[in-house]
Parts: structure tokens; C-alpha cells; sequence
């Protein structure tokens, strides 16, 4: 959500006050956690085989991600074709294929938001690999070197482009490599593949952390207050994100119950669809509101957010779901 207001909610009421505007005109960094937590839950999902299957593997994957994916490029590109506007033929076929990141300058093109799927798409390809032949047979200790290596290159790189005349600026192809081109987020999916690790094999003690991870939000919220918090873009932050992954997963407080609650399950569910649907979903809210004749601008974001909360819920409920099961479920036939 706090993405959601980022691209859409940042002039609105209580965003936009001068205390917070700060820390959603950041939100994006909200893509670095999601990466991260990934590659944790890949490790936590199928550490306790001796390899992944491939097969079967890539079967729950396609499940998870291409339904709802292919909803929403399927509205954004019929809104389009029906108010008249063009639809590039490039970025179509690179969307459908998920390829969009790879190629500059097409990474946000049609429904934008996808290209962190194409990201996500290639830690994919990449697990069954670094699963099999590295982390069931390479000692932990070599893979964290590895990993720390290539986390700590990726941000040399990164920051020296960043700061270099390379860097044009949004929007620009150079903008388009440096934040969306899959290689330079793969040192986070690696960073919560060893999380995962660590976390399987040492046992940590549950218990009340809720101090530990307000204090990790207040530091978080003070480091956002650097003049560009787009450094935080692509991995930097990755040491707060898995201590905080971690005090999530052993947390026995408060804050863990609160979100234990059914609403808030109920919201994790859809969140895929809240973060993935949001372009489509305010494309068609603004013929909604031109509809209702709602013509203050507050009120329209928040009808906006209803309604991409309606979407969402109903994408899950009769179309991710439904879909999810019967692609697990499916089984190749033989034709003679």
C-alpha cells in the first residue's frame, strides 16, 4: 500500500504532510524488501529437500504469479485499445513474455509495475541451479563470502553509476538499467537465499521482539532522510531487511498478533494483487470517479484505493485461486 500511495497518493491528505511525505516519496525501496524476502522464502519453502525439482518447481511458480499477471496486462492493454491510444507491439510482446526489465527503454511500459515480475522471473530460472549445485553442496560459510561479495560489488557498481555522468535521470534508458535491470537486483535475492540458510540451520530463540523491530522501523524511517534515498534502491538496506525478516519470523509479541489477525491474512493474500493490479485498477477508477462526479482530488484516491482493494480481493478469490489450483494440478497428457 504504502507503493500504491508512492505512485498515486503522494499530494493526498495525510501523506502529503511535510512530517511523512518523505518516507513515500521512498516507498519504492518497498521492491528491495519484497526481493529479499523472496530469495528467504524460496530457501524456507524447499530447504529441507535435497534438491528442487525443476518440474514441479517451476509449476508452483507459474501458478503463484502468471494469472493475475496476465489480468492486469490484459486490462491496461484493453483500456488502451478501447480509449483509442497506442499500443507499442515491442513492449506488448516483452510484457507477455515478462522480458520488459531486460531491455531499456521498455522496463514500465503498459502496466508498469510488472517489471519487477520479470526481475523475479529470473531469480526463478536462476534457484533450481544455485539450489542443487551450491547450497546443498557448498559449505555455509563459502556461500555467505560469496554472497557478501557479490552483494558488496553490485552496490560499488551501482552507487558509481548512480553518481557518475552514466546517470541521466528519470526518465532515461540509463534510469531504466540502473533500477530495473534484473542483474543488478539479483544481490538481493542471493542476500535472503542465505537468510534462509542461516536461519535453517542455527536455531534462534522466539520470543517478544517488538522493541527490536520498532526500533529497526524508527532507524529505517531516520535513514530515509537522506537527500536521495534511491541509494537504498538496489540492495543497501539489505542488513535491516533481514534482521527484520528474522525478528518477523521469531516474534511472540504484540505486533506479531495484531497481524495475525484475519483481516490482515486476508490483505497479505492479496497483496500480489494490490501491488501488481494498481495501474489497471486506476486507469478504470478514473472513469469511476468521472461517473460518480467526484471532482475533489482526496476523495478520488480514496475511492481509488477501494477500489483496487475490491479488485484485488476479487481477483484472489475467483480468478488467482481457482487458476493456482487447477495449474498444480495439471497434469501433461500424452497424445499417441
Amino acid at each position: 500500500m504504502a507503493i500504491v500511495v508512492y505512485h498515486y497518493g503522494g499530494d493526498v491528505f495525510p501523506f502529503n504532510r511535510q512530517s511523512i511525505a518523505y518516507l513515500f516519496k521512498a516507498a519504492d525501496i518497498g521492491v528491495s524488501y519484497f526481493f529479499i524476502l523472496s530469495g528467504f522464502v524460496m530457501v524456507i519453502a524447499y530447504g529441507d529437500k535435497q534438491q528442487v525439482n525443476a518440474a514441479g518447481y517451476f509449476k508452483n511458480r507459474i501458478s503463484r504469479i502468471y494469472p493475475v499477471y496476465f489480468l492486469a496486462l490484459g486490462l491496461v492493454t484493453g483500456y488502451y485499445l478501447l480509449k483509442g491510444w497506442e499500443v507499442d507491439i515491442k513492449a506488448f510482446g516483452l510484457n507477455l513474455f515478462v522480458l520488459q526489465a531486460w531491455v531499456p527503454p521498455y522496463p514500465l511500459s503498459l502496466n508498469y509495475t510488472g517489471w519487477s515480475l520479470a526481475v523475479e522471473l529470473f531469480y526463478y530460472a536462476l534457484f533450481p541451479v544455485l539450489f542443487n549445485r551450491f547450497y546443498t553442496r557448498v559449505k555455509l560459510k563459502s556461500v555467505a563470502i560469496f554472497v557478501f561479495s557479490f552483494w558488496a560489488v553490485s552496490q560499488l557498481i551501482f552507487l558509481l553509476l548512480l553518481y557518475s555522468s552514466f546517470y541521466k535521470g528519470f526518465p532515461s534508458k540509463s534510469n531504466d538499467f540502473l533500477f530495473h535491470f534484473p542483474v543488478l537486483h539479483l544481490n538481493q535475492f542471493l542476500v535472503g537465499n542465505l537468510a534462509g540458510l542461516v536461519f535453517r540451520q542455527f536455531s534462534f530463540k522466539a520470543k517478544n521482539y517488538d522493541i527490536g523491530l520498532i526500533a529497526l522501523i524508527l532507524g529505517l524511517v531516520a535513514l530515509l532522510r537522506v537527500p536521495n534515498p534511491r541509494i537504498f534502491h538496489n540492495g543497501l538496506l539489505a542488513v535491516i531487511f533481514v534482521t527484520f525478516i528474522f525478528l518477523i519470523c521469531l516474534n511472540t509479541g504484540k505486533i506479531s498478533s495484531l497481524f495475525r489477525g484475519k483481516l490482515f491474512i486476508f490483505l497479505g493474500e492479496i497483496s500480489y494483487g494490490i501491488y501488481i493490479l494498481q495501474y489497471p485498477a486506476f486507469l478504470l477508477a478514473q472513469d469511476l470517479v468521472k461517473f460518480l462526479h467526484v471532482t475533489h482530488a482526496v476523495v478520488a484516491f480514496y475511492v481509488f484505493v477501494l477500489f483496487l482493494l475490491i479488485l484485488s480481493a476479487l481477483s484472489f478469490l475467483l480468478i488467482e485461486t481457482p487458476l493456482r489450483n487447477k495449474i498444480r494440478t495439471f497434469k501433461a497428457t500424452r497424445f499417441a
